[in-house]
């Protein structure tokens, strides 16, 4: 049986080869491309460009071209795909992982699962103490926070992957991270419940990097719970699985594949209404009202949200889903909203040092000048929704005792006769948003307490 399987894999090798160009020679080229990768593919590159002189990048251009148009595209990637999974157990896509009983992982969750690239001790602390800032702009609002992370999917199910692939020892980032923020009464550390859901019940798709609408009513329970507010536990509804689902990870392995994951659909009809354009759970802003619920809610969220969608829909009276990365807070006062919730990824918690948050940095009356030792940085600043972003770097680097580990960092600014103190968020270097216009005539500092 494994010769014939070579055999074949040897025979999709050579029409891999030879079908595309001859298609294209002889036909139109577009056989088969069907672009079930769901990505926009490369268009036919033009020699000049619309001022006459030639385009210099005609050949590279030429050659994305056809590597994504050529014919019979999507089917050899297929059987590609189907042949070396079948003979050698390996996925012929980079992004993903076959993991056993025909699981599939997302590559990308991969550093995370071994351990590899694990977050320092200040990049922790930094992601706490900007998440305690974002907590305190939320309740100085009169709003609720709850910050949660949705596990990767080898995280609930390691056992699902495949054994070349060994869970590196030590603590992961969600795990340092759950550990750095076990005392804060915001955030919510659902992999123990989900831990316990999977028990009874399978709560991750197979087919798809995601959740399945179980495991989301698991993580839904959860989050409302913490927030306090009455919901539907749709966990006690009636249900029943079928084969509805269109797996991410399945098209990108096999492009041209119907085959279905199985989904949860819970006996349940919504009547929430979107209150803008609605196209895809994808969208950037998502915003719906239900006529018959109380209470208004910013949803900072990524795809993992997607299956959660429905459910906050239909627990608040207004809602605003949010993908725009660094979070603006802004939007919690612009919808007076009472509840605030970020969800992320697993895989995506290194974000959290790469951007800081749009919002109003807290002022610190009780902090004064002669508290402060003003530190080297470089400082720029820029204007950003209508505040002034100052943002930088310390100098001197980790061995400048100089520059604080895992204390805050401040930022005086004085105006005429009056020196305003603000927190800064510790997020890629410093960063801070102040209340004006512009720095003209402004002095400002970057300091830490003496």
């Amino acid at each position: 049986m494994k010769k014939l399987l070579k055999i074949l894999f040897c025979i999709v090798f050579m029409l891999m080869i030879t079908l595309p160009t001859l298609s294209m020679m002889f036909g139109d080229g577009k056989v088969g491309a069907d672009n079930a990768e769901k990505r926009e593919l490369a268009a036919m590159p033009a020699f000049k460009k619309e001022d006459g002189s030639i385009n210099s990048d005609f050949f590279a251009e030429f050659d994305d071209y056809m590597s994504d148009n050529f014919g019979f595209r999507s089917f050899l990637v297929n059987a590609f795909s189907t042949v070396k999974a079948s003979v050698f157990k390996t996925s012929s896509e980079d992004d993903v992982i076959i993991g056993k009983d025909d699981w599939l992982f997302y590559s990308e969750t991969l550093d995370d699962y071994t351990r590899n690239g694990v977050l320092s001790k200040d990049d922790i602390y930094s992601i706490g103490k900007t998440l305690d800032l974002i907590n305190e702009y939320v309740e100085s609002k009169g709003g609720k926070l709850v910050f949660f992370i949705a596990p990767n999917k080898n995280t609930i199910y390691p056992e699902k992957m495949p054994y070349y692939y060994r869970k590196g020892s030590g603590s992961s980032n969600l795990e340092l991270l759950s550990n750095a923020l076990a005392d804060r009464a915001y955030y919510l550390n659902i992999v123990p419940i989900l831990e316990e859901g999977k028990k009874t019940t399978q709560i991750y798709h197979s087919l798809d990097s995601h959740w399945n609408n179980m495991g989301a009513a698991i993580g839904f329970n959860a989050m409302m719970d913490k927030l306090n507010v009455n919901h539907t536990d749709y966990t006690a509804l009636s249900y029943n699985v079928s084969n509805t689902h269109e797996g991410d990870l399945e098209k990108m392995l096999y492009p041209t594949s119907k085959n279905l994951d199985a989904q949860v659909h819970f006996d349940y009809k919504n009547t929430y209404e979107y209150a803008t354009r609605f196209k895809t759970e994808e969208d950037v802003t998502i915003k719906t009202i239900c006529a018959n619920k109380e209470g208004s809610a910013v949803i900072y969220r990524d795809s993992f949200c997607n299956a959660l969608l429905p459910m906050i829909a239909e627990s608040f009276g207004k809602a605003e889903f949010s993908r725009v990365f660094p979070y603006r807070l802004n939007l919690v006062e612009k919808n007076e909203s009472e509840y605030v919730v970020i969800e992320l990824v697993e895989r995506n918690i290194k974000k959290l040092i790469e951007s800081a948050p749009v919002m109003p940095a807290p002022v610190r009356d009780e902090i004064t000048k002669d508290q402060l030792e003003v530190l080297d940085a470089e400082v720029a600043t820029k204007k950003s929704g209508g505040m002034i972003e100052i943002s930088g770097k310390l100098i001197g680097g980790e061995k400048d005792d100089s520059a604080p580990k895992n204390k805050p960092i401040f930022v005086t600014v004085k105006d005429g006769n009056t020196e305003t103190v603000y927190e800064a968020f510790p997020i890629n270097g410093f960063s801070a948003y102040i209340p004006y216009e512009s720095t003209e005539g402004l002095e400002i500092n970057i300091c830490k307490l003496k």
